[in-house]
């Protein structure tokens, strides 16, 4: 297997879970926190999102990677399919000058087999595509969840900060 090759699996392996399908009704992924005034839970809750948006960013630099090879791997491909239409092309001119030729049958045996490579180039190309556009999709939703919890971790910054202030002017006015 080509090394690149070897990548890409690895890279896809490691964000398998993302590539689940999930119904349009499914609830949002991550931790559901419940709304509250306390200030430790607060803070746990606010340590809990930088956690969670930590581990968000970790999962879009592994989809990017992927993204990134699957695009590599589909440039590879596209110039292997490049280089056999070239092939190809060049034999077919061959054969139409020497069809009276002995080697001819040769020749057409080549041509079949670089036809087989170059359908078998295609569909490798078509699915290193669909594997980058499938990694470019969670990408996008990964970055949307992240996004998501970084407002709610801002506004529960919001609420600490406010309860502080509170239990501070509460304290200095005893």
């Amino acid at each position: 297997m080509h090394p690149s090759r070897l990548l890409l699996a690895a890279l896809v392996l490691a964000a398998a879970p993302a590539f689940a399908e999930e119904p349009l009704d499914a609830p949002p992924r991550g931790p559901v926190f419940e709304a509250t005034d306390d200030p430790v839970k607060l803070k746990q809750q606010l340590a809990d999102l930088q956690e969670l948006s930590n581990g968000m960013r970790d999962q879009i630099d592994t989809t990017q990677a992927a993204a990134d090879a699957a695009r590599e791997e589909a440039e590879v491909l596209r110039q292997q399919r490049d280089a056999l239409q070239a092939r190809v092309a060049n034999l077919q001119r061959h054969a139409q000058v020497d069809e009276q030729a002995p080697a001819a049958a040769a020749k057409d045996a080549e041509l079949a087999k670089l036809r087989a490579e170059l359908s078998a180039a295609q569909a490798a190309r078509d699915n290193s595509s669909a594997d980058a556009r499938n990694l470019a999709k969670e990408l996008a939703l990964t970055r949307a969840d992240r996004d998501k919890y970084q407002r709610s971790s801002i506004e529960d910054r919001a609420k600490v900060d406010l309860l502080n202030g509170d239990l501070n002017a509460c304290l200095s006015g005893r």
